[in-house]
């Protein structure tokens, strides 16, 4: 019994053991199975105690991790170690977080292998917690995404670049699903059109509606053949609208794509470029062509035509053809004055002709004189569409369109150039607007060559009846021709000189070394300025002004040489007193300096003699000797405005005439005092240049600039000194640069030296008075300040250019005037000897001088008059606002200190006070420029003045103002 139960018992436990065997080598081969899956998948897992710190790592996340299973001693740190540096601070922080938070644990993060390798894992784990909270066990898994990862790197850097050469493309990109009818538009494609990109819908339809309607129908058939038909590419050109209303021309091109399957079309791809600048040059260039051609239609007409009428002719009738015009048509002269006006040229087609063809002569209507003016008036075509009515008188002509222009040929009245459309009104394009410009410059070319023969037959009959002499010579200075000046100046016919050399001219003062200079100073191209003293046929001496200038022909080479001769003699005597004035104009700057101080003096000597006088009226013996020195103190009065009237310092005399002219004559004038081997040129415009200016002002400036730059040439080894006058329009720069300038058109005089140049330092300075760089006794310091205070009172810019080494550019810009007005002034003086009384008024008088406010006040109170006085304005301005109802004038002179005359008035202008105001002065009058207002209500006298013609003026103010006072 107990054996079979052994047996029994021996037979169950071996039958368990078995099972328990197959069970193991299930389970084994189970973990094997996992551990293959696990590798395959690139998954692993792990288990961590938390509570004993103990962590069970499955093989594949070993490999995962690069760690050795026998070596490895798995912990959480050892775990931590192979993650890479810069991600372990934020892994270690997710995973405590998640045990803090009671959340599911994942990261991605990187791995650093033993040999620099990095690898991607995924990682998530889950926790249970115990009934308290406490975190016990962590169950995660991980997984290897190094492939993953890499892939989507490589995808990065490939949208990346297809997305820099689509911006350095400068494409937009589309997607087009043929299924869904939905479209991709890229940033660029929309911000081609000027939209954001959030302005337009993801549908074909918004392609379309962008589309001009002039493309629409082509683009939508040549998609529609790309979608049907076998072609996968598809590309045209086309218009689409920008935001903001203008047209995009457009290159798309696209790709097609179908199902492998049906071969059906499923999506179109493709991209826009924008062609507008491209397209515009296109037409430009096409338009060039055209305007090219047209112009060569021009010159062929006029180069087939004999004389200036058939060129006339034959270019107006090939203008008409090349516009398709009904009429094309030139008016000259265009005389908006004239009563009447008739077409010389027109070129019609049959069907209307013109006022040439029908020999009409028509009225000059206010309308058409209006259409002239703008024509007139305009330097480009000017255009109407339609016409205007123009009256009865035009209406035969039926123009419905017009565009004309005005041609300034070098000669003579403007033309007007026109051409009519009478079947239609047209828009004339910019381009043809631009042809027509440009054949109406060509026409004006054709006019000035019509009469070049014309202008060269006055040019020569100018040089015959010159009368400065003109010799020509061939380049070995043989004489071939002078003018008949030429013959009067040296007593020698044509016939004797033509043949010889100049040499026959010579005189004693001239070396052989100065005539050799001249030669080789006109055999290298320049033009040689200079004083001689040439001999004449009899033996006579004379100065003459001389230039001599090289002739080139059409290669430039030197062929013969010109000179200008000038009799000087006459210029002597000038020169002379020239000098004379320069030493007046010292005298006079002495005199305007003193002048002030000497009138107060005389005013208060005539004011003294005024009240010896009165109080000695019955001693005649005394009376008489008063009235001497009365008498001396008039002449001496009369003394000093003589002088300053011949220093021109008592007023700036303005007169309106033509620089050009008083340029050359002044110019003549001042280059005599200019050394013969100092170069001096003269460069004149054509345009006459009209100013408002005194002309001994200018003629000082031009004198001054003229001995300055000789002075700064004197030490120069090939002395130069250009003056040029030239008209100047004002930049932007310009009236920036200068922002008292309240005027666009000026005279630009400059004054140019090749002298060693001026200091930066000495630059701010050159106008100071008395400043100067000169040695002793050679400059004043007064030629500058006085060109600097002349440009000033003209309302003229002074500009200095200077560069050490390089010279110095003065250059003056005076203010033009439109047109020469003649300035009559007559005055009429009446000497005034009664003296008239006061009747109690109160008089302020007002002057820093002690001894003339003493003595003409008590000149005032014996004429009945109460007096206030005040040393300066700021005084009188207080004592007016005291005495403001009792005081009926005021006597101020203009020059005090703290407050002048001008400032005083100013100051009781703005206090509303409209008391009549005499200014007593012993300067010149200039002081009154720019006071106009201050000036309201007053007058101005002289000292000395005479009491007798003071209290004339006073009287009669205080009438005045009592008269306008109201009365209540």
């Amino acid at each position: 019994m107990r054996k079979d139960l052994n047996n029994a018992i021996a037979s169950d436990f071996g039958h368990k053991v078995e099972v328990m065997a197959n069970l193991a080598s299930a389970l084994e081969e189970s973990e094997h199975k996992h551990d293959e899956i696990q590798r395959i998948a690139k998954l692993g897992h792990w288990t961590l105690d938390i509570v004993n710190k103990d962590l069970q790592p499955s093989d594949e996340t070993l490999r995962i991790f690069g760690l050795e299973s026998e070596i490895f001693q798995p912990s959480y740190k050892t775990f931590l170690n192979v993650i890479h540096p810069d991600d372990r601070e934020r892994v270690d922080k997710a995973y405590s977080d998640s045990l803090k938070n009671r959340t599911l644990y994942e990261v991605e993060h990187r791995l650093l292998m033993p040999d620099g390798e990095i690898k991607w894992v995924f990682e998530r784990c889950e926790t249970s917690y115990s009934e308290d909270g406490t975190p016990l066990h962590s169950i995660g898994t991980v997984r290897d995404i190094t492939e993953r990862k890499q892939a989507e790197e490589k995808l990065q850097k490939s949208e990346e670049r297809f997305k820099l050469a689509m911006r350095g493309a400068n494409d937009g990109l589309w997607d087009w699903n043929l299924e869904t009818d939905e479209v991709y538009y890229s940033p660029r494609w929309k911000s081609m059109l000027g939209y954001h990109e959030i302005e337009l819908g993801d549908t074909f339809a918004v392609w379309t509606s962008l589309l001009h309607s002039d493309d629409k129908d082509d683009i939508l058939e040549k998609l529609e053949h790309c979608i049907k038909s076998s072609a996968d590419t598809f590309e045209a050109e086309m218009r689409m609208c920008h935001k903001q209303g203008h047209w995009v021309s457009v290159l798309s091109r696209g790709f097609l794509m179908r199902r492998n399957s049906d071969h059906k079309a499923i999506r179109l791809v493709g991209t826009h470029v924008d062609i507008t600048e491209r397209k515009q040059l296109e037409e430009e260039n096409r338009a060039h062509i055209r305007h090219l051609e047209g112009m060569q239609k021009i010159a062929d007409a006029a180069s087939y035509s004999l004389s200036p009428e058939d060129m006339l002719n034959s270019v107006i009738e090939t203008t008409r053809e090349i516009f398709q015009s009904d009429r094309a048509w030139m008016l000259h002269p265009c005389d908006t004055d004239s009563d009447y006006w008739e077409i010389p040229i027109e070129s019609t087609v049959p069907e209307y002709p013109g006022a040439f063809a029908l020999n009409k002569k028509i009225p000059t209507s206010p309308e058409v004189q209006q259409l002239m003016n703008d024509a007139l008036n305009s330097l480009e075509p000017v255009i109407y569409c339609p016409v205007p009515n123009l009256g009865s008188s035009i209406e035969p002509f039926t123009v419905r369109s017009q565009m004309m222009m005005a041609i300034r040929p070098k000669f003579g009245k403007p033309w007007l150039l026109g051409l009519h459309q009478c079947s239609h009104e047209r828009a004339w394009t910019t381009e043809e607007i631009a042809l027509f410009q440009s054949i109406a410059m060509k026409v004006s070319d054709i006019l000035y060559s019509a009469h070049l023969n014309r202008d060269l037959q006055k040019l020569s009959q100018a040089v015959q009846q010159s009368g400065e002499a003109v010799l020509i010579t061939d380049r070995n200075a043989v004489i071939e021709y002078v003018n008949p000046a030429f013959t009067e100046m040296t007593g020698y016919t044509q016939k004797e000189i033509i043949g010889k050399t100049p040499d026959v001219l010579k005189s004693t003062s001239q070396t052989a070394a100065l005539c050799k200079n001249i030669w080789d100073y006109i055999t290298q191209g320049k033009v040689w300025h200079g004083t001689l003293v040439n001999k004449r046929k009899n033996g006579g001496f004379y100065p003459a002004l001389v230039s001599v200038a090289p002739i080139y022909n059409d290669h430039g080479d030197t062929t013969h040489f010109v000179s200008f001769q000038q009799d000087m003699s006459e210029y002597q005597q000038m020169e002379e007193n020239f000098l004379q004035a320069q030493k007046m104009e010292a005298m006079g700057t002495l005199v305007g300096g003193i002048a002030h101080d000497f009138n107060n003096v005389l005013a208060a000597i005539q004011g003294n003699i005024y009240l010896t006088r009165r109080t000695l009226e019955n001693q005649p013996e005394i009376a008489d000797k008063l009235d001497s020195i009365a008498l001396l103190s008039s002449r001496a009065a009369g003394m000093v405005k003589q002088l300053l009237t011949f220093a021109r310092r008592d007023r700036i005399e303005m007169n309106v005439f033509s620089l050009n002219s008083f340029i050359k004559e002044a110019y003549k004038l001042a280059k005599t005092a200019i050394p013969e081997n100092i170069e001096l040129i003269c460069n004149h415009c054509q345009e006459d240049l009209i100013i408002d200016g005194d002309t001994t002002q200018l003629q000082q400036v031009l004198m001054n600039l003229l001995n300055n730059a000789r002075d700064a040439v004197s030490h120069v080894s090939q002395p130069k000194i250009t003056c040029t006058l030239k008209p100047f329009t004002a930049t932007d720069a310009f009236k920036n640069a200068h922002p008292n300038v309240d005027t666009v058109r000026f005279a630009q005089l400059s004054m140019k030296d090749n002298g060693y140049g001026i200091s930066q330092e000495n630059l701010n300075k050159i106008f100071e008075p008395f400043f100067t760089t000169k040695e002793v006794g050679k400059g004043t310091g007064l030629g500058l300040a006085m060109v600097y205070g002349a440009v000033q009172s003209h309302a003229g810019t002074l500009v200095v250019e200077s560069e050490i080494g390089a010279g110095t550019t003065f250059n003056i810009y005076l203010p033009l005037q439109d047109e020469l007005k003649i300035q009559n002034q007559d005055q009429d003086q009446e000497e005034i000897m009664t003296t008239v009384q006061g009747q109690g008024e109160t008089i302020l008088l007002v002057d820093d001088e002690a001894v003339i406010r003493n003595t003409t006040g008590e000149v005032l109170s014996n004429l009945g008059y109460k007096i206030l006085k005040a040393s300066n304005g700021e005084e009188a301005f207080k004592i007016f606002k005291s005495h403001q109802k009792d005081i009926d004038l005021i006597i101020t002179d203009i020059v005090m200190p703290k407050m002048g005359g001008f400032d005083l008035a100013a100051c009781l202008r703005q206090y509303k006070a409209e008391v009549p105001i005499i200014f007593a002065t012993g300067y010149d009058q200039m002081d009154l420029i720019n006071h106009d207002n201050e000036m309201r209500l007053g007058l101005i006298v002289n000292k000395p003045f005479t009491f007798a013609e003071l209290s004339q003026s006073i009287r009669a103010m205080i009438n005045d103002h009592q008269k306008k006072l109201p009365h209540g």
